[in-house]
C-alpha cells in the first residue's frame, strides 16, 4: 500500500511538473511584427522569442525592383515563387520588429557603366536537360548593340530553332539590380547548397566590368525558381513586337 502511495505521488509530481512548464511555456512574452496590413501576408498576431518568421510579399510588379528592411537593416528575401512571390525568413528577437519595404521603377534609366562596348554579352541563360535519349539545350543570350537604348537577345530553343530579338535595356537593368540586392554570388562560397539532378541552369551576369556566374549546381533551397524568375525579365520580350525581321 505503502509503494502505491509513493507511485501515486511520484506521478502526481511528474504531471504537476510538465504543467507548469506547459502553462509557463504558454506565458512567454510574445512580440509583433509591425508591417503594411494588406502588402504582407502570412503575418501571425504575434511570436515567441527565437520562433520562425515566414512572411511573404506576393504582390510584385513588372519592371519594379524591391528592397526589404527589417527595423532598418537590409534583409535578402529567402525565396521567390510565382505564387506567393518574395519570400522574407527571419528569427524572432525578444522585442517588436518593422518590416518595410522599398520599390523603385526599373524602368528608369540609371547608368549601370559609363561605356560597354557593342556586341558584348550582358547576359546568359541556359538549361540543359540530361536523358538516356540525349542531352537538350535551351539558350538566351543579350548582347549590346550600336544603340544603348537597344539590345540584341538571341532565344536557341531545345529543337536547334534560333530567333533574334531587339529588345529595351530594362529588362537587363531590372536584373542587374536584382542579382545585386540579394547578393547572388554568395551562392558560389555556400558551405550547404542543393543541386537539380538530371538537369542543370546556368546563368551569366555581367556586372561592372566582370561576370557573376551561378548555377544549380550550388544553390540555396528555392535557388531554380530565383533563376527562373531572372529568365522571366528577359521571356517576357518573346513576342512578335520584338522579333527582329
Amino acid at each position: 500500500m505503502t509503494k502505491i502511495i509513493i507511485i501515486a505521488a511520484v506521478a502526481v509530481t511528474v504531471i504537476l511538473s510538465v504543467l507548469f512548464f506547459v502553462l509557463s511555456s504558454c506565458k512567454a512574452e510574445k512580440y509583433h511584427v509591425i508591417c503594411s496590413t494588406g502588402i504582407f501576408e502570412n503575418v501571425k498576431n504575434s511570436y515567441k522569442a527565437g520562433q520562425q518568421v515566414k512572411i511573404y510579399f506576393p504582390y510584385v510588379a513588372t519592371d519594379t525592383d524591391y528592397s526589404f528592411h527589417l527595423d532598418g537593416e537590409r534583409i535578402r528575401p529567402s525565396d521567390y515563387s510565382d505564387s506567393k512571390g518574395y519570400t522574407i525568413s527571419f528569427v524572432m528577437p525578444s522585442h517588436d520588429v518593422e518590416l518595410t519595404y522599398n520599390s523603385k521603377n526599373s524602368m528608369e534609366y540609371t547608368p549601370i557603366a559609363e561605356y560597354v562596348p557593342e556586341n558584348t554579352l550582358l547576359f546568359s541563360y541556359t538549361k540543359k536537360v540530361y536523358s538516356p535519349e540525349g542531352d537538350s539545350t535551351y539558350k538566351l543570350t543579350v548582347k549590346t548593340t550600336d544603340s544603348p537604348e537597344e539590345h540584341l537577345m538571341t532565344v536557341q530553343t531545345e529543337d536547334g530553332n534560333k530567333q533574334l530579338y531587339s529588345i529595351p535595356r530594362f529588362p537587363y537593368q531590372s536584373v542587374y539590380t536584382y542579382i545585386s540586392n540579394i547578393n547572388i554570388s554568395d551562392w558560389n562560397s555556400m558551405a550547404e547548397y542543393e543541386c537539380l539532378d538530371g538537369m542543370k541552369v546556368s546563368i551569366s551576369v555581367f556586372c561592372d566590368g566582370e561576370y557573376v556566374n551561378v548555377s544549380t549546381d550550388r544553390m540555396p533551397s528555392g535557388g531554380e525558381q530565383v533563376l527562373n524568375y531572372i529568365h522571366s525579365h528577359f521571356a517576357d520580350y518573346m513576342t512578335e513586337q520584338y522579333l527582329r525581321k
